[in-house]
């Protein structure tokens, strides 16, 4: 499954952020005095629609249990 295909395993979900890592922690250092994430993290996401983890399904989300996403 690529990235742009509709994720919806925990493991496809984690393939995706560690295709993103690298992206993550190169401006890591600039997000925390900033309180906020770089445009580049924030394109990386959308074009891997990360936010829909937590958006209900209802509206087109995954609905995805947090805990989950730790172990």
């Amino acid at each position: 499954m690529t990235s742009m295909q509709m994720a919806t395993t925990v493991e496809a979900l984690r393939e995706i952020v560690r295709e993103i890592e690298p992206i993550l922690r190169q401006h890591s250092q600039e997000a925390e005095p900033a309180r906020q994430l770089s445009d580049e993290v924030v394109a990386a996401m959308r074009e891997r629609r990360l936010y829909r983890l937590w958006r209900p399904r209802a509206f087109g989300g995954l609905e995805v249990d947090p805990i989950c996403l730790s172990s």
